[in-house]
Parts: structure tokens; C-alpha cells; sequence
């Protein structure tokens, strides 16, 4: 893989890449990335199929999604180097071009925002690179040797795991809104690096794989489940009425969820699943409506910043976990609250 290059080269310690997001997240989580990077050594950062901001997507099969490449890469030059990154990498399309330019710039660590679709990229690169993988940090910080060390939440919270890395390179994807965007010091706009996508030696880039169908998704107002400020979940007290929490959510500018029983009674789709087999969020507000506690869905959540539990069972486990719980029938409550936050919204 070629690259042409402009601006002056960074030099230092051990090279961080931080794979930034796609167009529609959170910029504030790609400056969290970049501010961690910078903790860890020299920071690359890289945007894949296009550069005209924090862009570049993760798809399906292990591949980096396109959007094309008409973007404009100084601009995303110049945000990144606000929070210390020396070079940003224009990529094309696919997961080896991410597994060559680690080989080429002699990174040692990659993070990666925890999305669901990131978590395929991830797996994929890091089993290209050999290399060691966390899923779910909450905060990565250097180790005594400069290495990489991860922290985890386990077991709905009650533990924190400290995870370290043997291999020479490690893959990390950190959990949306996990810790504060620090602006660098003098900091200048980063040098851009064009690849061309030729793969170094013995790359296997699409080796194996075929494009059997291209499904269309129709875009959502609301924001995307992994990074939205505000979550309402549904679980099987909705008996399969979602409309109350849809409601609720449009009107606090949220993203709707779902537990296990709710995705496998088909009343949600399983995009929505947050727990151990599903997303891990971490919103601002989390509202548990109908949602019974059970550990394995809970443990999707455990960064969530308030958590309000509404459930008919004054009983319920979901009530140890949650700041506020209001004991009652979702189907009223819910309306109520949206109809009030509505009235004061104006």
C-alpha cells in the first residue's frame, strides 16, 4: 500500500491508530478516542473511504464500510489535530487496508469506538495482526512498559477488570462516551496521508469473500442506539407495545432498546438487543420500562449515567440497579411523562 503524504512527519513514541467514526456519530466520541490515543504515544488517526471529517464506517463481514471518496481530508485533518493526532490516513474500502497500515506505520495499539459493527472489524484485524483484543473498555490507560491497559465492567458493574495485553499489538474498542475529549497542547492540524489501496506483500485483502446481497436501510431519525444520550428499553412488560416507549424516546431525542425476551418474541427488532449478546450502551438517561433486571441484559448498560427503572413488580431486580424507580403500569406512566416533557419543551 502507497500513500502520498503532506505536512510535516511526526516523530516519538509507540504509534496509537485510532480508527475514527462513521458520518452520523457522535464527533465528541471520536475526540474521546483521539484524547485517549494520545495518552498511549503518537496518534494516527484514520478515516476509511472518505476524509471530509470524522468518517469512515465499519460493515458487515469485516469490512470497512465506503462513502465514498469526494471528502475533503484537511478538514478532518485539522479537527483531529485538536486532540493530538500527527497524521490522519485516508483508506479505502476494507478491513486489510486497516491490518496493512498498522504493519506500515509500526502501530501497537488500535482503538476502535464500541459499536456492533466494530466489533467484526475488530475480530477480523486483530486476528490478521496477531494480535490482542479487548471488546468493552471503559478506559485504557499506559501501563509501567507503555503497554496498553484495558479497564472492564463485569458482572452488571460489581467488578472492574484490568486487562493486559501480551501480544506487540493490541485492538481495543472503547465504549461510547467512556471518559472526557482533552484538546492537545499546541496543537496543529495533522498531516494527511492518501493510500492508494494496493496491498503490501502478502495481504489477502477480499481473499474469500463474496458480495452476495446489498440490502438498502432506510435512515432513522432517531440517533443510533450505540451512541445516543438517552436510551428507553422495553422488555416483556410491554407485552409488545412499544409505541409508549417509541414516544418517549422521539420526545427526549432518544433511541429505543430491547431485552432478550423483546427480540426473541419478535416484538423488536434485533438490532436493538443491549446485554451480553447484544449492544453495550452507555446514554446520559436509560429508561428500563418492563425490564426485569436479569444480569445478562443489565450488563449492557453498567455505564449508563442515570438509570430509571418503571415496572409493575415493586419486586423486580431492575430496582438494585436503577437511581430512580417508580413502581407502576408502563402504559400509563410512560404517556404521562411524555405528554409533561412535551408540555415543558413547548
Amino acid at each position: 500500500m502507497t500513500a502520498t503524504c503532506t505536512g510535516p512527519v511526526p516523530t516519538g513514541r509507540r504509534r496509537v491508530l485510532v480508527v475514527l467514526g462513521p458520518d452520523h456519530a457522535d464527533e465528541r466520541d471520536d475526540a474521546r478516542l483521539l484524547s485517549t490515543g494520545a495518552a498511549l504515544g503518537e496518534v494516527h488517526a484514520a478515516v476509511v473511504g472518505r476524509g471530509d471529517g470524522f468518517a469512515g464506517t465499519a460493515g458487515t463481514n469485516g469490512t470497512a464500510g465506503t462513502n465514498g471518496t469526494d471528502g475533503d481530508p484537511e478538514a478532518a485533518a485539522q479537527r483531529a489535530g485538536r486532540y493530538g493526532a500527527g497524521t490522519v490516513h485516508v483508506l479505502p474500502d476494507g478491513c486489510t487496508a486497516l491490518a496493512d497500515l498498522v504493519r506500515t506505520i509500526d502501530a501497537t495499539t488500535v482503538l476502535l469506538a464500541d459499536r456492533a459493527a466494530n466489533g467484526e472489524v475488530a475480530a477480523l484485524l486483530a486476528h490478521r495482526l496477531g494480535a490482542g483484543l479487548v471488546v468493552g473498555a471503559v478506559r485504557v490507560d499506559a501501563g509501567p512498559d507503555g503497554r496498553p491497559v484495558a479497564l472492564r465492567r463485569s458482572f452488571s458493574g460489581a467488578w472492574t477488570v484490568r486487562v493486559e495485553v501480551t501480544r506487540r499489538v493490541a485492538v481495543v474498542t472503547v465504549v461510547p462516551r467512556a471518559g472526557d475529549p482533552v484538546p492537545a497542547p499546541d496543537a496543529v492540524p495533522a498531516r494527511v496521508c492518501r493510500h492508494d489501496g494496493t496491498p503490501v506483500a502478502g495481504s489477502d485483502d477480499r481473499a474469500g469473500w463474496r458480495l452476495v446481497e446489498r440490502t438498502a436501510v432506510a435512515v432513522r431519525e432517531r440517533p443510533p442506539l450505540g451512541v445516543a444520550p438517552v436510551v428507553v428499553v422495553g422488555g416483556r412488560g410491554t407485552g409488545g407495545d412499544f409505541g409508549p416507549l417509541e414516544d418517549l424516546a422521539d420526545a427526549l431525542g432518544g433511541a429505543v432498546g430491547a431485552s432478550g425476551v423483546a427480540v426473541t418474541e419478535g416484538w423488536s427488532d434485533p438490532a436493538t438487543l443491549i446485554g451480553q449478546s447484544g449492544l453495550t450502551v452507555a446514554p446520559r438517561v436509560l429508561v428500563a420500562a418492563g425490564v426485569s433486571g436479569a444480569v445478562h441484559h443489565t450488563n449492557g448498560f453498567t455505564a449508563a449515567g442515570t438509570v430509571i427503572a418503571v415496572n409493575s413488580d415493586p419486586e423486580a431486580p431492575i430496582f438494585e440497579v436503577a437511581d430512580l424507580g417508580i413502581v407502576g403500569d408502563l402504559a400509563e406512566v410512560l404517556p404521562r411523562a411524555t405528554a409533561a416533557i412535551r408540555r415543558r419543551r413547548g
